[in-house]
């Protein structure tokens, strides 16, 4: 059975991993968002997919870690940032992807937020 690691907590609920589950994986969650480099290139050890939703920096360190990852996804917008190692990746033949419009409504309701949070003298 292929293994997903899976350090998103914020877009990455219990149904998801149902469906996954559902789809034949296992899924292994670390909820750590600023896990180490170390405490990363452990998790990804016998993982084929990685669901990167904390605010770790997955480095060629880490890259160089896995054995049998066949894909990275961030759960945002771009993925450079957040996957300083994405060279390397792509090196080992490791896929990258990201949900550019995931974000759009926290992002429209935090705006909205700030907005009225100005209008008010709070911020």
């Amino acid at each position: 059975m292929k293994s997903i690691l899976i350090t998103d907590s914020l877009f990455i609920f219990p149904e998801h991993e149902q469906q996954l589950k559902d789809a034949g994986y296992e899924v292994v969650r670390l909820d750590k968002p600023e896990a180490t480099e170390e405490e990363l290139c452990d998790a990804v050890r016998g993982k084929a997919g990685y669901i990167l939703g904390g605010i770790e920096k997955v480095t060629d360190k880490v890259i160089d870690a896995t054995d049998q990852l066949e894909a990275i996804v961030f759960t945002g917008i771009g993925f450079k940032s957040m996957i300083p190692g994405w060279k390397r990746a792509a090196e080992k033949g490791i896929s990258i992807g990201n949900t550019p419009d995931s974000p759009t409504q926290a992002v429209a309701e935090w705006s909205i937020a700030a907005a009225l949070l100005m209008n008010r003298g709070v911020l």
